[in-house]
């Protein structure tokens, strides 16, 4: 096996499985699973990734839905599905424009869509519930947090009174989000800076590192933020107001990975994990500046051969960190050929803190 460990910044990217958010977010997973609307959303859900072969090419095929959310609205969950319900008759693919949507006809059912407007009531409140704390104060910043900000849907859901996810459980996660680091760094700005934040910040600060991000590898920091942090005094202005940038940055995500164990609990009860069963070897193991990064070969599964961009995944390997079980983000994943042994999986990881933040490294050096 193969491991290199890197521990040279302030890292916090792995915790406890007994953490108050982690243990409140799967307590919710648990009590949608009991609820009896989850079979419903379950097999609705699956119906818009997958088709039975005899009813392909026929009006019943709807896994086209699937492919068109991640690519009209990615990482947006089930805002996805309505979004591209909304937009079918506006959906084009391939060299001659064809419709994406074989019928042109509404994907989703009156019975369907409401199933899943209720669904994303319930997460777009919550969301707001875990910002409170800020946009309350300062609802210019929602913009910049919302997890879900920037697709325009036409909900008409607005005066929803039906839950799907147990208020009660999505109270217990607000409650345990409001201890989320980010708020602490926030708080020292004050008022007039605050208040002051605006579209110019997001695309001029926050977009830019999100972007970096998002294209680096969690295996290493982005070269410019590490010369940058390496270079740059701590109360140098241009460092102060990254450091803003990245405390709105990692609300946002944190609530994001949130919003993602949630939308997975609706497509199975059981987590992928990556334990010393499946697991053939570690290839990297490296924390530095901006988190925490993993990359794992392992036994394909059931769980583990679908894993797509933004999927969250246990894993439980003693010879990284201990015997609790620790959890991530997936980022890549891919297909090695072993002459004697067979087709493995390769998956590379951002491993997250207790508020599923993938990047509370980089808040707490900057």
């Amino acid at each position: 096996m193969i491991l290199e460990h890197r521990p040279f910044f302030n890292t916090m990217s792995t915790f406890s499985s007994n953490s108050s958010v982690q243990a409140a977010v799967f307590s919710t997973c648990k009590a949608l699973w009991r609820s009896s609307e989850w079979s419903q959303l379950h097999t609705l859900v699956r119906s818009l990734h997958s088709v039975r072969d005899e009813d392909k090419r026929t009006a019943k095929d709807r896994s086209w839905v699937g492919n068109a959310a991640a690519k009209l609205a990615p990482r947006a969950q089930v805002l996805a599905y309505l979004l591209v319900d909304q937009e079918h008759n506006n959906l084009r693919q391939g060299p001659f424009d064809e419709p994406v949507s074989p019928s042109l006809s509404a994907p989703l059912s009156n019975e369907e869509r409401n199933l899943l407007l209720v669904y994303q009531h319930q997460i777009s409140g919550f969301n707001q519930a875990c910002l409170a704390p800020l946009i309350e104060k300062y609802p210019n910043l929602w913009p910049m947090t919302n997890p879900l900000g920037g697709y325009i849907f036409e909900n008409p859901s607005n005066n929803v009174q039906q839950e799907i996810l147990p208020s009660e459980n999505l109270k217990m996660i607000t409650q345990a989000f409001s201890k989320h680091i980010a708020f602490k760094y926030l708080e020292l700005d004050g008022v007039e800076i605050l208040t002051s934040l605006n579209d110019e910040f997001y695309r001029s600060q926050m977009a830019p590192i999100f972007r970096r991000l998002q294209v680096v590898s969690p295996l290493d920091a982005p070269h410019e933020l590490n010369e940058f942090f390496i270079t740059t005094p701590f109360n140098d202005p241009r460092r102060i107001m990254i450091r803003r940038a990245i405390a709105l940055l990692t609300l946002r995500l944190s609530l994001l990975n949130i919003n993602q164990v949630l939308f997975q609990a609706l497509h199975s009860q059981k987590l992928a994990m990556f334990t010393d069963e499946n697991l053939v070897e570690v290839n990297a193991d490296a924390s530095h500046l901006t988190g925490h990064g993993l990359s794992l070969t392992f036994v394909m599964e059931p769980e583990t051969c679908n894993l797509e961009y933004g999927d969250f995944i246990g894993f439980k390997i003693p010879q990284i960190e201990n015997s609790q079980t620790h959890f991530a983000i997936t980022y890549w994943t891919g297909m090695t050929m072993n002459r004697d042994i067979g087709l493995f999986g390769q998956i590379i990881l951002w491993v997250v803190d207790e508020f599923f933040n993938p990047h509370s490294s980089l808040l707490a050096n900057f």
